[in-house]
């Protein structure tokens, strides 16, 4: 692993930060190779375990995709995005990471979060019980910009 210098600030004396990047450019070929340089859209493959329906939120369970619940917290940390199809048992699931996804049946309020519901559900009403996870925001009423976040564990 290489040592990398960033120089930070812009009058008197800079102060430096060093940080180990390990094996970062690696990351980043990966990352840019499951991503569409046109849209902006990250997806990433995973394996269906069970019946997947299209525009869900999905847990990366061992390389499985499954429904995320926000009444079971402990799907809470392993979401890994938006499913962009349907797939039977054992089939792929494309899942968007980040990005933005369209569905022409939604009927979002545009500008407004959304958030991880039961079964793999989207919904704009925050959860009451298990956790909140934002996954994104309505950029119009049929699409979604995802930008996950980290989740909140209510109170039991």
């Amino acid at each position: 692993m290489s040592q990398k210098t960033i120089t930070v600030g812009t009058s008197g004396a800079p102060a430096s930060l060093d940080t180990n990047f390990g094996n970062a450019q690696d990351n980043f070929t990966e990352l840019y190779a499951r991503s569409d340089t046109t849209s902006g859209v990250v997806t990433s493959p995973l394996t269906a375990s069970g019946s997947i329906g299209g525009s869900r939120v999905i847990c990366d369970t061992s390389g499985l995709a499954t429904y995320a619940d926000s009444s079971d917290i402990t799907t809470a940390h392993n979401i890994r995005g938006i499913s962009s199809n349907a797939a039977a048992d054992g089939d792929a699931v494309t899942v968007v990471t980040a990005g933005a996804i369209t569905e022409v049946s939604w009927a979002w309020t545009p500008k407004q979060p959304v958030y991880v519901s039961t079964a793999g559900t989207l919904t704009q009403t925050p959860p009451s019980t298990g956790y909140i996870r934002k996954i994104g925001f309505a950029e119009s009423s049929t699409t979604i910009v995802v930008q996950d976040s980290q989740p909140i564990i209510l109170g039991a």
